[in-house]
């Protein structure tokens, strides 16, 4: 048995859904999440490559850089998850 859907109902079909407060995708956070969690990848980053460096200054890269960097990352996303 075919249901028909009547012109409105069609229309509204096609129509893409607006984004709400609820939803997870679209809120306003997002994009600061991204930014900490790109923060802390390159901060690990970072921290990975002086691990295998044999220099005196890769202890200071190490702790100042990627220290600061993974901190960045982690402290932006706590100030995104209270603000949202």
């Amino acid at each position: 048995m075919e249901t028909r859907m009547s012109p409105d109902d069609a229309a509204t079909a096609r129509t893409p859904s607006t984004a709400t407060a609820a939803d997870p995708v679209n809120d306003s956070g997002s994009g600061l999440r991204r930014l900490a969690g790109m923060l802390i990848v390159l901060g690990l980053a970072v921290e990975t490559v002086t691990l295998f460096w044999e220099h005196p200054t890769s202890f200071l890269l190490f702790a100042l850089g990627g220290a600061s960097l993974v901190a960045a990352g982690i402290l932006l996303y706590l100030w995104s998850l209270v603000r949202s």
